[in-house]
């Protein structure tokens, strides 16, 4: 699927070309905005230790079940099984 491109094809990918830049996104400001207040409210810095094997109030590497494929999983294959026949 990702067959390499013949030499005349890979000269005609457009390059350097000019990507504009709108600032940062308003979501993010708004994160960074509510994060600084409730640092302020808390008295304390936030950090995010996503590196992390565990912690008291957030455990992690824990065993999750498998339960096996839902049954709507299995209802979809089967019918897209007898769709493509």
């Amino acid at each position: 699927m990702n067959e390499p491109l013949p030499n005349d094809a890979e000269n005609t990918i457009p390059r350097d070309y000019k990507v504009p830049d709108f600032g940062v996104d308003t979501d993010i400001i708004g994160v960074q905005s509510a994060v600084q207040q409730s640092e302020k409210n808390l008295g304390t810095k936030m950090n995010a230790s996503f590196g992390a094997k565990g912690a008291a109030v957030n455990p992690r590497d824990y065993f999750v079940p498998d339960f096996g494929i839902d049954q709507d999983i299995v209802n979809v294959r089967s019918s897209i099984t007898g769709s493509e026949a």
